[in-house]
């Protein structure tokens, strides 16, 4: 091989060593600094992701260049350093998220969230083996929000380099789930009980048949109140929002209405406006605050506390007027619309006992709700040490 095809294929190579070197020291100082194994599983899962990727184009790169002509090795290396760029990207995404707990201003919210997720998304699974835990950050988002391992082509922006050759078979999932909090958090903790809802958001790809079956329930009760093709097709497209609020209610307990009433109060018209993918603001709390009752815990309390009795049952009219916006139509009468919520909530007993069931025969018991407490501690304390060891 000419020197100028072997220069150029050094230096790829050399590029590589670097990323290698530099990655290595990276993990090596995260697993110093995570001195309780919190982080154990989570960083093994990326670290073997990253350094799998590495060594496969480290061998491919490193190829007989001899018979090529100079030009189509430069452009075949031309793409190979766009593929190591990729890879540094891919641990960027990573890397910043854990590195906000080095932060002054976040460490101590993001150890609270870390103690949060783990009380709701550890007892799903009782005594078996244990997926790597969505890791916490801080995000320019408004509200709380789930990046689940199915999203990696959006979040990692994958191209023709990625897509197809030597590193085709890498980061086909995300390794680690996110679980993205609004910067709001770090000056009111109490907000991480919403971490309860976004758990259920993970855990529902765990249960292949409980959105179907969720949806079947919903339908179902809104038939039987007269409700139209198009509500029951409306109720439908919240029926995962619905499964996380229930499996927020199985995490957190009463706690859960408390935590999700101020994202939700507003005017009358608006409590009564349907979103595409979540039920009216009232007809979603009443849903949650029978969800906790069902289970035994005071949901109808915290509902009428946390609303000023606003939400109580004066607040669902008893004459067939009610109007529904939704983004599909402006507007439409339902024969009985407070029947059609009434049948939802009605819907949410039955619902999240199966829930519950179902967690049971995946855990083999039912998972004791160590999130009630951890929740109610955690987010008004939020000081460091709350974390105990998780791996």
């Amino acid at each position: 091989m000419s020197r100028l095809k072997n220069f150029r294929q050094t230096e790829t190579l050399a590029e590589l060593g670097r990323l290698r070197t530099e990655l290595s020291s990276w993990l090596k100082r995260k697993k110093y600094a995570d001195a309780r194994g919190q982080y154990t599983t989570q960083l093994a899962v990326l670290e073997r992701e990253l350094c799998d990727a590495i060594e496969a184009l480290s061998q491919w790169v490193a190829r007989d260049f001899s018979a090529a002509n100079t030009g189509e090795v430069f452009r075949q290396l031309a793409m190979d350093d766009r593929r190591i760029i990729w890879i540094r990207d891919a641990w960027n995404f990573y890397r910043q998220k854990f590195d906000q707990r080095e932060v002054e201003e976040l460490k101590t919210v993001l150890s609270a969230a870390d103690e949060v997720l783990w009380s709701c998304y550890k007892p799903f699974f009782g005594g078996r083996a244990i997926p790597p835990a969505p890791l916490c950050c801080i995000d320019s988002s408004y509200v709380p929000g789930s990046i689940r391992p199915d999203q990696a082509r959006h979040q990692l922006g994958r191209t023709t380099e990625t897509d197809t050759g030597v590193l085709a078979p890498f980061f086909q999932t995300l390794p680690i789930p996110i679980l993205r909090l609004p910067p709001s958090v770090a000056s009111s903790p109490w907000l991480l009980a919403l971490i309860g809802h976004e758990t259920g958001h993970f855990l529902l790809r765990l249960l292949p048949r409980a959105l179907d079956l969720l949806k079947e329930q919903i339908e179902k009760a809104v038939g039987q109140c007269c409700g139209s093709d198009d509500d029951k097709a409306a109720w439908r497209n919240c029926a995962e929002e619905i499964f996380c609020d229930f499996y927020f209610a199985l995490a957190v307990g009463p706690w859960a209405v408390w935590a999700l009433a101020p994202w939700t109060l507003g005017p009358d018209a608006a409590m009564l406006t349907r979103d595409r993918y979540y039920p009216a603001p009232l007809a979603r709390l009443r849903l949650i605050a029978v969800a906790a009752e069902a289970l035994g815990l005071a949901g109808a309390e915290a509902l009428r506390a946390s609303s000023s009795g606003r939400l109580g049952p004066a607040a669902f009219p008893t004459r067939p007027s009610w109007t529904y916006a939704s983004p599909s139509r402006s507007g439409g009468s339902l024969p009985s619309p407070c029947r059609t919520e009434r049948a939802a909530c009605s819907t949410a007993s039955s619902s999240v006992r199966a829930i519950s069931r179902r967690t049971e025969s995946w855990t083999g018991g039912r998972p004791r709700c160590r999130g009630t407490r951890s929740v109610r501690t955690t987010t008004t304390c939020a000081r460091p040490g709350l974390c105990a060891p998780r791996r």
